[in-house]
């Protein structure tokens, strides 16, 4: 698939349902890890400029939002 082609089936799918739809072939971590949390954002930041994507969606179970939170306050 082309660039474009794929930027048109992005926006296609942006008209139908309002946001793209949740995509199980992205990374799938088993719990927090803040090294292991970076690596996957760069594959996802990497696919994003591949296809033209302008948003990430990242899902989380609460307890791992929870430790991300903790986390990032001690950066």
């Amino acid at each position: 698939m082309d660039h474009h082609a794929g930027a048109r089936l992005v926006e296609r799918l942006i008209q139908q349902y309002g946001c793209l739809p949740s995509l199980t072939d992205g990374p799938a971590l088993p719990s927090f890890d803040p090294q292991a949390l970076a690596q996957a954002l760069e594959h996802e930041i990497a696919r994003a400029g591949e296809y033209g994507w302008t948003k990430i969606t990242l899902h989380m179970d609460v307890p791992d939002a929870a430790l991300l939170a903790q986390h990032l306050r001690r950066g």
